[in-house]
């Protein structure tokens, strides 16, 4: 069966052209059909960037200011590469391996689109263009596995094939078009007009956003920063002082800093009379409840608009101490797990606890064992060798469990077991430590693509259909897109798994000489 477009070929021996002479070309000029073809393979790659754009438009949680501008920038890029690689193809096609170029214009234009298929996904979800720090840490393959639906595979293949389709039918019909535009000479000149109005110093708002995924690609290469023997990004030494780092503290109450060597070391103010003792004056036990991607305007307890979302957290707020002055420390786990142990800000250019585990750190850890404290615990419904977690806590002496010491018939998303799987399995591990321990419990249900598992107990009533674009939430006005219906489910699940928690936990008793910090991770680029 014939797929490209171009003349039959001859089953008339004599007629048949002779092969050229090794070392030398022969100079064709390429058929009309495959002028054609060129013409709606571009045409084809530059209605995909539109409509990509348009969706990216629709669904993103920051949209850019003017539009038209912003979607004018990212279509001429498109037309400089597909005029650029079009014109290519036309030279190409001047020497006697027509059929080959053909064949590699055609797998260029289907993976542009799916390029900008998948680009678009990325940019929808994190909000904002990607950056070579989530290359490094957020975009490996596994994290990619985990956070896919099942539809969206389906919806990947079903786009592949509509392309192959297409061009499949552009080819055929390519060959009756009679009077084709494109030359190469043409294309080149379309080509480098368009590079010039995108290279023209215009500020476009959320421009990363809207660029061509190759273009996209080439600035991570090129801004990639440079990394050291082992792959870790190097450092720049700092321009600034280091005791300017004290302007991030917060201005009240005034701190009494006391060393240049430590710049946010300061001397501790004298204990109000008004701060809470605990009735015990044996050291107490010190649990870290952390929820992932829990953010306060979804809890009640702090103005958030949905009824009775997480009634269990309200519930914690009134009958416990609720902080309002408390803010997420970045945007991945480990980040909040180095705020609470070591009172750590991220670094701008790695997550340290995967990077640089091995460095020395006085936190929590090193100072609740000095004083006494007998256990140290991790338990996660996750994988703990994620972010490579084993190789910080256990030289630490943490006592580790995740998500492959969890009965294989306990319910599960694609991220790990259910919430309430590792309420009920940390009480029972908590049961085992030698008291005064510390611990840190986390979660992952709430973690994108957002599954509820199987175990939930009550269903989150109320909520609006999930669809693209941004509707107005009933009775508020909250906006919700797409992925915000099936997050309220899931933090409305992990608000039931706490209150699961704390329901076996007050019969322990452990319970009363307890402290429990019930805390987020960070937050989340979803409206």
């Amino acid at each position: 069966m014939r797929f490209w477009p171009g003349r039959k070929n001859s089953t008339n021996l004599k007629n048949r052209r002779k092969p050229p002479a090794p070392g030398t070309h022969r100079l064709v000029q390429p058929s009309r059909g495959m002028v054609a073809f060129t013409e709606g393979s571009i045409f084809l790659a530059l209605l995909v960037g539109v409509g990509i754009r348009l969706r990216i438009f629709l669904d993103s949680p920051l949209r850019p200011a003017n539009p038209i501008v912003w979607a004018l920038s990212g279509f001429i890029q498109d037309l400089t590469i597909l005029s650029l690689a079009g014109a290519l193809t036309l030279f190409s096609t001047r020497y006697v391996w027509q059929r080959r170029s053909w064949g590699v214009l055609t797998g260029f234009i289907v993976c542009l689109c799916m390029l900008h298929l998948v680009w678009s996904e990325i940019v929808v979800f994190f909000g904002h263009a990607v950056r070579a720090r989530d290359l490094q840490v957020g975009l490996r393959p596994v994290l990619l596995l985990r956070s896919v639906k099942v539809d969206l595979f389906f919806s990947f293949t079903a786009a592949l094939l509509l392309y192959y389709a297409v061009i499949r039918w552009m080819a055929r019909r390519a060959r009756k078009e009679k009077r084709p535009w494109a030359t190469p000479l043409r294309l080149v000149a379309v080509g480098l007009v368009s590079q010039g109005l995108w290279l023209l110093p215009f500020r476009v708002h959320e421009l990363e956003t809207t660029r061509n995924p190759l273009v996209a690609l080439g600035l991570l290469v090129r801004d990639w920063p440079p990394t050291d023997s082992e792959g870790r990004f190097l450092i720049p030494t700092p321009s600034l002082p280091a005791a300017s780092v004290r302007h991030l503290a917060p201005k009240f109450p005034p701190r009494d800093f006391f060393s240049k060597e430590f710049p946010l070391a300061y001397h501790v103010p004298a204990r109000s009379s008004a701060a809470l003792t605990l009735q015990s004056r044996r050291p107490p036990n010190l649990v870290f409840l952390v929820m992932e991607g829990v953010r306060s305007e979804e809890i009640g307890a702090y103005g958030g608009l949905v009824p009775g979302l997480t009634p269990h957290l309200d519930d914690l707020a009134r009958r416990g101490i609720r902080v309002d002055r408390f803010y997420s420390n970045g945007n991945h786990t480990p980040e909040g797990e180095l705020a609470l142990w070591y009172g750590l800000i991220p670094s701008p250019y790695e997550v340290m606890m995967t990077a640089r585990w091995e460095v020395p750190m006085t936190g929590l850890p090193e100072i609740l064992r000095t004083a006494g404290w007998k256990s140290l615990f991790w338990i996660h419904n996750g994988d703990q060798t994620f972010y490579r977690r084993n190789r910080f806590y256990l030289p630490r002496g943490f006592r580790m469990i995740d998500g492959s010491d969890f009965p294989v018939g306990d319910p599960r998303t694609n991220w790990g077991y259910s919430d309430r799987a590792l309420a009920r399995h940390a009480v029972i591990a908590l049961d085992t430590m030698t008291e005064p321990f510390a611990a840190m419990v986390l979660t992952v249900s709430n973690h994108h693509p957002f599954q509820l598992p199987s175990d939930a107990q009550t269903q989150m009533a109320g909520l609006p259909q999930e669809r693209r674009g941004f509707v107005l939430f009933p009775n508020t006005d909250l906006m919700v897109g797409l992925h915000t219906v099936p997050m309220l489910r899931t933090i409305h699940y992990t608000d039931e798994a706490l209150g699961y928690f704390f329901q076996m936990a007050q019969t322990r008793s452990w319970f009363s000489s307890t402290v429990f910090v019930i805390t987020s991770d960070h937050g989340l680029p979803v409206a």
